[in-house]
Parts: structure tokens; C-alpha cells; sequence
């Protein structure tokens, strides 16, 4: 799972809280995840991923100057709404949802996720 956030962006933390308690549950799951700010705040945002108890979680930050480009290149019909989740299954195909995660659909995403792996 692929998500994308932002400092100053409300939703995004609602979502982060969704998938912290998400990771507490599940641990197997694979979560990457991307600030759109820049790596002048590379402070604040590990500041704000501790905060939600990411320490062990893959996270990235944009480059300054390439954020536009590097938006085009990761999904050309995303136009920088946060927050931007991507959600890919064990064939590398990806499902691309904007805004809040449901719960619901993490929870399904997660198991089916489980069941392929235990195949």
C-alpha cells in the first residue's frame, strides 16, 4: 500500500490514524508512505509519523523542486488531492483511491492480501 499525505492537510491525519491502528492489528502489512512536503520539513514530518507510532513504516519525502513531475509520473489522472492512497495486489495491479481511507475497505484490501499470501 502506497500513501500519500501532507503536513497541512486535516484528512490526512484522520487517515494516518486509520492506518496506524490498522498496523497495530496487522502487522503484515506492507505500507509505504509519502509526504508531498518538502524535505525542508523532513523535521516536522518525522516528528508527525512518530507521533502515530510509524517508526518502523517505509516513509519518503517528495523533492523539492520535482513535485509536480513526480505526481504525473506515479498516476498521470492524479492531481495532487490528498490524501492519495494506492492499493495493489499481489499482481502489482493497482487500485488508486482519493481521500480518507474507509476502514472497511483497508480491512477487505488487508485480507485479501493475507489470503494470497497464504496461498
Amino acid at each position: 500500500m502506497l500513501v500519500f499525505w501532507s503536513l497541512d492537510c486535516p484528512p490526512c491525519y484522520k487517515e494516518l490514524t486509520i492506518l496506524a491502528e490498522e498496523t497495530k492489528n496487522q502487522p503484515q502489512l506492507d505500507l509505504v508512505l509519502v509526504s508531498t512536503d518538502t524535505t525542508d520539513d523532513i523535521k516536522e514530518i518525522q516528528q508527525k509519523l512518530n507521533k502515530f507510532g510509524f517508526t518502523q513504516v517505509d516513509a519518503w519525502v517528495f523533492q523539492n523542486e520535482l513535485a509536480q513531475q513526480l505526481r504525473y509520473e506515479i498516476d498521470p489522472n492524479w492531481y495532487g488531492e490528498l490524501p492519495r492512497s494506492y492499493l495493489f495486489d499481489a499482481r502489482h495491479k493497482r487500485q488508486s483511491i482519493s481521500g480518507i481511507l474507509k476502514p472497511a475497505v483497508l480491512q477487505l484490501w488487508a485480507s485479501l492480501q493475507a489470503e494470497t499470501s497464504n496461498q
